[in-house]
C-alpha cells in the first residue's frame, strides 16, 4: 500500500511539473506493482492511461513499453483470451519500439514478448500430451506455424537491432580512427 501512494505521488508531482515521460515511468512502476500484487484489472488500467498520454505526445518509445506491459498484465491471467491479447499487444509493441531509438527498449519487447510466446507454446504442448490429448499433426502445425510468424517478426526487428548496433559501433570506430 505503502509503494502504491510513493507511486502516486511521484505521478502527481511529475504530472504537475509537466514531465510526462516520468509520469508514464511512474505508472509503469505502479501497473508492474498491481500485476505482483495479483489486481490485474488495475495494472491494465494504468498501462492503458500510459499507453494513451503517450499517444497524445507521439511518444513510440512509451507507447511500446505500455504495451509491453498491458501484455504481460493479460499474460499474468493465466486464460486463452489472456494470451492472445497478450500477443496483440507484443505484435503491436514491436513496431514502436523499432522506430524509438533505444537499443534497451526494443531488447525488452524482443525478450519479453518472444520469450514468453514461445515457452506458451511448448507449455501448452506439454498440458496437451500430459492430459492424454490426442495432438494431430495439423494442430500441432498450426501452433508451430503461429510461432514460426512470431518468430518473423521477432528475427526482422532483431536484424534492425543489430544493423543500428553495428552503425553505432562503426561511427564510433570511424570516430576514432579521425582522432
Amino acid at each position: 500500500d505503502e509503494a502504491r501512494q510513493m507511486y502516486d505521488e511521484a505521478a502527481r508531482v511529475s504530472w504537475n511539473l509537466r514531465d510526462h515521460g516520468d509520469y508514464r515511468g511512474a505508472l509503469n512502476g505502479k501497473g508492474i506493482l498491481e500485476i505482483e500484487a495479483g489486481s490485474l484489472d488495475a495494472a491494465e488500467e494504468i498501462f492503458w492511461r500510459s499507453f494513451r498520454s503517450a499517444g497524445k505526445e507521439e511518444s513510440e518509445g512509451d507507447q511500446a513499453r505500455a504495451k509491453m506491459n498491458l501484455g504481460i498484465a493479460y499474460q499474468s491471467r493465466g486464460t486463452w483470451q489472456g494470451y492472445q491479447a497478450a500477443e496483440a499487444a507484443y505484435r503491436e509493441a514491436l513496431p514502436l519500439a523499432q522506430v524509438w531509438d533505444d537499443p534497451d527498449l526494443l531488447g525488452d519487447v524482443l525478450f519479453v514478448g518472444g520469450l514468453k510466446l514461445f515457452l506458451l507454446f511448448f507449455q501448452i504442448v506439454q498440458l496437451l500430451l500430459a492430459i492424454g490429448f490426442d495432438l494431430r499433426q495439423s494442430l500441432i502445425d498450426r501452433l508451430f506455424l503461429g510461432l514460426l510468424e512470431l518468430g518473423d517478426l521477432v528475427l526482422d526487428a532483431l536484424d534492425g537491432f543489430l544493423a543500428g548496433i553495428l552503425v553505432d559501433v562503426g561511427h564510433d570506430v570511424l570516430g576514432e580512427v579521425q582522432h
